[in-house]
């Protein structure tokens, strides 16, 4: 239908623009339409950002125009691997991709009237199947090509049929398009800043603005010693007194002399001090034996100031450039964005917030409180097994993975050579003689047990490599694991994995060929690398509102988003006894993580450590 009043879409200055992070680029012929149908992403807020999903929910609601469509690269021939992804160009004009997101869409038709189109049904419609493709986009533009195309034999020029829901109002608002050069319609696109402060900062009055505060703040130093100098002079010379700038008598500040006299023509006398405020400057700097460095304060601040925000913005712009020239690299997009999110984490490390943030924890751990020890709560990057996946960026991967335990502010000890039932026989004492001793290494490389008072956390991953390993997991979890789940998903149970109680095993139990421990709690799925962005999923084991279902339900979420992937480098093989499915697995594990953490172990009651573990002698030792 038509929509009036859209001004607020169709004009707007660029000052508007940086304020309000929005930005606006005119679509003049079709193929501006299709290459932003080519560009446009969904793309969530992070997995893990719960609280953020939930702002932006409120966001929505207060009617702040913020979606999940982001632009990104244009994709000229989804077919063809090796042909490179170009950035959005319209009407002159660069998007830059992953800084935006496609907030309004607006036709304008030869008589002047606006059509908008509904984003949200855009939404939904990438979210179920991340972005269009090129067969989509031809049919929503050219339907004339596809009917023609693939249709049967007699039934050349056929439309094809409307689509229903939300896909088939989509299909019609582009389908009317009628764009140039086959049409006289025009559009217009409004993006907002993805991170509003980038584009708050392009602005000149929002830089002069900044400028303007920050000199502010350096000339705080001055301005409270002049002030105090004031406030002195006003009680010495006693304006607005009976003797205005003209007191009686010595007059002595803090004890020290700083004029006497009435005569004018005197450099000590009061009436010449109290002239003016340099004159009292002076003569209070004279007496005081000081020097005039204190009010100079602000002219040394603000070079040294300037010098440091020039290097911080030459080093932000070049980080920028050199993200720019990686993005545009003739390479699959899933290890493009690995190698950018490994060199994000090398410079985070640099940061001052990283060394204050490595402090920060050391400190709680002093305390006793070291929250990123807990098991539950969010998986961090060092904790992630960066073995779990196979790709192009393994030797990348490995060489950073100190980095990456270092930007965790994490300590961590991964033990390789640690095959706690992994085949494990009973009957094998050479191997079980072999488990002890690499587990004893471990406790002293790490201070652990004994007197110690180091905080740790004990990890237990295991690896999903099939869907019908997965399926023996899940009955395993709904019979033997049955009674913890229930216990930790109930509501009120919060951070129920370190409460010491209901959630661990009680003996060591066997899946298929693999033993899982004893007095380990399961606290996470989750995969390392999703095919389709190469990024982490992970699914907190927590209190559920629809309980163990709910939790079930969000696994299969996400072995769906595993199965309907779309991925670039891909090439499945043709084989009726895998699935798709399976075959990735076999490159993406689902990963099932067991964890001990120090809080769960220490609130256990005495009498279950001292039944799992008889060798113990008391609660403060570790076995």
């Amino acid at each position: 239908g038509r929509a009036h009043g859209q001004g607020g879409l169709l004009n707007s200055t660029r000052a508007w623009q940086a304020l309000s992070g929005r930005r606006y680029i005119d679509l003049t012929e079709e193929v501006h339409l299709a290459a932003l149908c080519k560009a446009i992403v969904y793309r969530a807020p992070p997995r893990s950002w719960s609280v953020v999903n939930k702002v932006f929910k409120l966001m929505e609601r207060c009617g702040f125009d913020y979606t999940s469509i982001s632009i990104q690269m244009v994709r000229l021939d989804e077919q063809n691997q090796d042909q490179p992804d170009v950035p959005l160009v319209v009407s002159g004009m660069e998007v830059e991709p992953g800084e935006h997101v496609l907030t309004g869409l607006v036709r304008k038709g030869p008589g002047g009237e606006l059509f908008p189109l509904d984003i949200l049904h855009l939404q939904k419609f990438l979210k179920s199947r991340k972005r269009l493709s090129d067969k989509t986009v031809d049919t929503w533009l050219n339907p004339e090509n596809i009917s023609s195309a693939q249709g049967p034999e007699g039934s050349e020029g056929k439309e094809e049929p409307q689509k229903a829901g939300f896909e088939g109002l989509l299909q019609q608002w582009m389908r009317a398009s009628s764009m140039p050069p086959s049409g006289q319609s025009s559009m217009r696109g409004r993006l907002r800043r993805a991170r509003y402060w980038d584009g708050l900062s392009e602005h000149w009055a929002a830089r002069a603005a900044w400028c303007v505060i920050f000199c502010s703040l350096l000339s705080l130093p001055t301005l409270n010693i002049f002030m105090s100098i004031d406030a002195s002079r006003r009680e010495i010379c006693d304006v607005g007194g009976p003797h205005h700038l003209a007191p009686v008598g010595p007059q002595h500040l803090g004890g020290v002399l700083v004029c006497d006299g009435q005569d004018a023509s005197d450099a000590e006398s009061c009436v010449h001090a109290c002239k003016t405020f340099l004159t009292f400057v002076t003569a209070v700097h004279d007496k005081f034996q000081t020097s005039y460095a204190e009010l100079l304060i602000v002219f040394v601040l603000l070079p040294v100031s300037i010098f440091t925000f020039a290097v911080r913005a030459a080093r932000h712009e070049h980080n920028r450039e050199e993200q720019i020239y990686v993005r545009r690299l003739a390479q699959p997009q899933k290890e493009v964005k690995e190698v950018m999110r490994l060199k994000e984490d090398l410079e985070d490390v640099f940061k001052l917030s990283t060394l204050i943030d490595r402090l920060m924890v050391a400190f709680r751990a002093w305390l006793g409180a070291d929250s990123a020890l807990n098991a539950c709560g969010q998986i961090s990057d060092a904790e992630f097994d960066l073995t779990a996946t196979r790709g192009a960026n393994d030797c990348f991967k490995q060489v950073m993975e100190p980095v990456a335990a270092m930007k965790s502010a994490i300590s961590c000890e991964k033990s390789e050579q640690l095959p706690f039932g992994i085949g494990y026989l009973g009957e094998d004492e050479s191997c079980k003689m072999y488990i002890v001793s690499e587990w004893n290494m471990l406790k002293f490389r790490n201070s652990l047990g004994g007197e110690s008072d180091r905080n740790y956390k004990i990890l237990f991953d295991l690896q999903m490599f099939s869907e019908d390993s997965w399926k023996l997991f899940k009955t395993w979890c709904d019979k033997e694991y049955k009674d913890q789940m229930e216990f930790i998903v109930q509501s009120g149970h919060a951070e129920a994995q370190d409460s010491g109680v209901s959630c661990h095993l009680k003996e060591n139990t066997s899946i298929y060929d693999i033993l899982l421990p004893r007095g380990f709690s399961l606290t996470h799925i989750y995969v390392q690398n999703m095919p389709d962005d190469g990024k982490p999923y992970q699914i907190e084991l927590c209190s559920h509102r629809q309980g163990t279902k709910g939790f079930w339900q969000t696994c299969d979420a996400l072995i769906q988003s595993i199965k309907h992937a779309k991925v670039d480098d891909e090439s499945l093989e043709e084989d009726e006894e895998m699935s798709i499915l399976d075959q990735r697995l076999g490159n993406c594990p689902i990963v099932a993580r067991f964890a001990l953490s120090e809080q769960y172990f220490n609130s256990m009651p005495l009498a279950e450590i001292h039944r799992m573990c008889p060798d113990l002698a008391s609660r403060s030792r570790v076995g």
